[in-house]
């Protein structure tokens, strides 16, 4: 809502401030709030594996991004593409060797945190993919306002919070692998009824049921996610497997938005060139692109469902009673501390 006001009222640069303020917070809080532990010991910092882990994601990024642009085949796209594998490929050896690595790969080769963090990364690809379609959908083609545009998604915030208390119940008697896969195919199906979208679609029967069902199961997945992210991790390593869950959701989504908006454009193209002549083909074109593009998404997760459900085999309770007793753990041998980062962030 805020996004719609700021953009509605000041400009969409507006919307780019936003974050000045909250990094101000974040930076005095760092400098009065945090302090050292004098017996802990100093870890070296991993910069080779920071400079690898870094340009491999800018590059991939970058070329999913440029085939929107140039097309698949261009060489920018392609070397972008081919840098990005290579360099994330070289950041892995390096990782496998290094005495303080940035990412423990023991970490994610835990099956059932690996399929959490898998099934958070792929849930943010589509929902973010979701919120750049339908906010072009709903302004573009629905003519709806920033701000109107904005209050739309209020219902998905409402799925997000059913959701979650719904599964709260359910965590500790059912499989964890069963619930994620349960918010990955909420999340599909919300994705799927998109495809339904037409130049005419009303908003209360084509794009709200989705919002909420995308909602549900974003509100289904990532407590679930969160708990498994931590899960049976020893607690030296508890900050990074916590950092590499946050770090899940921002690369699904800034390869989300690249990816489902580069096969929108890439469709949308494609239309038009089939369609010459044709005095509605240009609203066409765009519903057309969208509607390829959340199909595409709705598939992703749909597989992604059914390979989660095989590979995180947590048992019920297993995820939040490790958390328990590591929280335990902690307090007992420092009467002081705090919870973790995970805990705090959720």
């Amino acid at each position: 809502m805020l996004g719609g006001v700021l953009t509605e009222y000041l400009g969409w640069r507006s919307v780019l401030y936003v974050n000045i303020p909250l990094a101000l917070l974040a930076a005095l809080g760092a400098v009065f709030l945090l302090t050292e532990d004098p017996h802990r010991e100093r870890a070296r910092m991993d910069v080779t594996g920071a400079v690898l882990a870094t340009t491999g994601l800018v590059a991939l990024v970058y070329g999913f991004s440029s085939a929107a642009v140039h097309g698949w085949g261009a060489p920018v796209t392609a070397g972008a593409l081919g840098g990005g594998v290579a360099l994330m490929s070289v950041f892995m050896a390096v990782e496998a060797h290094v005495s303080r690595p940035l990412l423990p790969l023991s970490i994610m080769a835990h099956r059932s945190r690996g399929g959490a963090y898998l099934a958070f990364m792929l849930v943010m690809v589509a929902m973010f993919g979701m919120f750049l379609l339908v906010s072009f959908y709903l302004q573009t083609v629905a003519g709806f306002t920033a701000l109107q545009a904005g209050m739309a998604f209020l219902p998905f915030a409402a799925g997000t919070l059913i959701g979650s208390i719904l599964v709260g119940h359910a965590m500790t008697r059912t499989r964890s692998g069963l619930l994620l896969a349960a918010g990955l195919l909420l999340a599909a199906a919300g994705m799927a009824w998109l495809t339904r979208l037409g130049v005419d679609s009303d908003y209360l029967g084509h794009v709200l049921p989705a919002l909420v069902l995308i909602g549900l199961g974003l509100g289904v997945l990532s407590p679930v996610a969160a708990n498994l992210a931590t899960f049976q991790v020893p607690e030296r390593d508890s900050g990074v497997a916590s950092a590499v869950f946050n770090a899940s959701e921002q690369v699904g989504a800034s390869v989300g938005l690249a990816v489902l908006s580069t096969i929108a454009a890439t469709s949308t193209g494609a239309y038009l060139a089939a369609h010459p002549g044709d005095g509605g083909a240009d609203l066409a074109g765009l519903v057309h692109g969208y509607v390829t593009a959340t199909a595409w998404a709705a598939a992703l997760l749909g597989v992604v469902a059914v390979v989660v459900a095989i590979l995180v085999n947590a048992r019920p309770g297993d995820a939040t009673a490790g958390l328990e007793r590591g929280a335990a753990s902690s307090s007992a041998d420092d009467p002081a501390a705090s919870p973790s980062p995970l805990l705090v962030h959720h």
